[in-house]
């Protein structure tokens, strides 16, 4: 009976210990948000076979980025997305890229049930502190060949604000 606990003690130390490793691995980041930068869209936009930005065109804030252009954040350090969409049709996979990395988890894949429905998603990148800003753009396109049209679209970008001077010209 000593043996069984002893073995059931050693085993939870192990797996704890492992847990615990494994924590360890992840990306973890301590640091306070302090700006959100937000877009918005209720132009319809149907789904290509490639990856296509979304379009924000319909942004309340003029000084919104343009179509198919990123949201530049001056960011420090990790950056959060949650975008939120109302898709109809098939299959869809929607991914957000800071500069030329896709953000984790990576594309993440949607099917739409038979009329008009909602999808959230959240990624994060700890993409550093580029010297001029970065691009987060969020993407899209048809996971299989079924149409997919997007009716409305948000996304919300959580950073913290880069104040430091990088001594760039052409800097924003």
């Amino acid at each position: 009976m000593r043996g069984f606990i002893a073995a059931g003690i050693a085993v939870t130390l192990m797996v704890g210990t492992l847990q615990i490793a494994r924590a360890d691995e992840a990306s973890n980041t301590d640091q306070i948000v302090n700006h959100q930068a937000d877009a918005w869209t209720t132009a319809t936009m149907h789904a290509r076979h490639r990856w296509l930005p979304v379009n924000w065109e319909a942004s309340h804030d003029p000084n919104a980025p343009s179509p198919f252009q990123p949201i530049v954040v001056h960011a420090n350090g990790a950056v959060s997305v949650v975008f939120s969409a109302t898709v109809v049709g098939g299959p869809v996979e929607f991914r957000v890229r800071d500069g030329q990395r896709v953000m984790h988890p990576g594309p993440a894949r949607f099917v739409p049930g038979s009329g008009l429905d909602s999808v959230s998603y959240t990624f994060a990148d700890n993409g550093g502190n580029p010297a001029c800003g970065r691009d987060i753009v969020v993407e899209w396109r048809l996971a299989a060949a079924a149409p997919t049209t997007l009716r409305r679209g948000s996304v919300l970008v959580t950073y913290k604000k880069d104040t430091a001077d990088h001594g760039q010209v052409g800097c924003a």
